[in-house]
């Protein structure tokens, strides 16, 4: 992500009013990324939350699973998404 905080709320912003659910899982992994390396500011964490809820949602309804075990799933793929980078 860029390092310039006004930069990434533009791309936040984008992602909302745009709502495409791939633009939106990138973001998710690269809010990911960043809150590893550092702590959000509170644009960014609740944009995270929001943004991973809403395609938690998503994603337990498509592949028929309570919202816990699609969180369980999303985290996992995260995590060996951040180790590899």
């Amino acid at each position: 992500m860029d390092k310039n905080h006004l930069t990434r709320k533009r791309r936040i912003n984008s992602v909302k009013s745009d709502g495409s659910i791939e633009e939106m899982a990138r973001l998710i992994r690269d809010l990911w990324a960043r809150r590893a390396e550092r702590q959000l500011n509170n644009t960014e964490d609740r944009a995270l939350r929001r943004f991973t809820d809403r395609l938690l949602r998503e994603w337990s309804v498509c592949m028929g699973l309570d919202e816990e075990e699609a969180r369980h799933q999303m985290q996992n793929i995260l995590q060996k998404s951040a180790a590899t980078a």
